[in-house]
């Protein structure tokens, strides 16, 4: 009996950790998401060809850009979108970038 209650123990400590660090995690990257994006944003340079910015947005985890004309809004997945690059497109090159946040 003694050495269920020990297992039972230790699963339910280890579930406990698990859940502290992954709470910790989310909080962390809501924190630094500022910081974050405005490196990010700063990153994408004026006349950058849609293609190189999917490349991009690949690399840096942002939703793709699907606009070649107009405003798109490269969201972090990590935020769930909240702070996110918003992108002006212009004949298929980045005319402006700028960090955006969704509240």
């Amino acid at each position: 009996m003694n050495k269920i209650l020990k297992r039972i123990g230790l699963t339910l400590g280890t579930i406990v950790a698990l859940l502290a660090l992954s709470f910790a995690y989310g909080i962390y990257g809501f924190a630094t998401a500022r910081e974050r994006m405005d490196k990010v944003c700063a990153q994408i340079p004026v006349g950058m060809s849609i293609d190189e910015l999917r490349k991009f947005s690949d690399d840096k985890g942002l939703l793709k850009p699907h606009l070649e004309n107009g405003t798109d809004y490269l969201g972090e997945g990590r935020t769930m979108g909240r702070h996110r690059c918003k992108v002006v497109m212009e004949a298929g090159k980045v005319k402006s970038s700028v960090r955006n946040f969704m509240d």
